[in-house]
């Protein structure tokens, strides 16, 4: 009955996060980076707040928690960095070589 109860649960609420991420140098690596992130599981919208230099400022909603969204995002492109008190998610795009 719980395992019943388990495949009917209730979806994750949906969450805003900020994110910003360095090492965005070009347009190819602007594109890579969005498309990344839409195409990760459970984000279900994607908009730039600002564009500094080489980092973004994003808003994502996602659903799930900040631990579980951070896991989802860590790829070998996307490298979580320490918070740098932005009140956002940190990470650093490395581009392909």
């Amino acid at each position: 009955e719980d395992a019943i109860r388990d495949n009917h649960a209730e979806p994750a609420p949906l969450e805003d996060f900020n994110c910003r991420i360095a090492g965005v140098a070009d347009l190819p690596s602007f594109a890579s980076v969005l498309g990344a992130l839409r195409a990760a599981p459970k984000v279900s919208d994607v908009v730039v707040r600002e564009v500094d230099a080489d980092s973004l400022m994003l808003r994502l909603k996602a659903r799930g928690n900040e631990k579980e969204f951070e896991h989802r995002l860590a790829n070998d492109r996307l490298q979580a960095s320490a918070p740098g008190g932005h009140g956002a998610l940190e990470y650093r795009y490395q581009a392909a070589p």
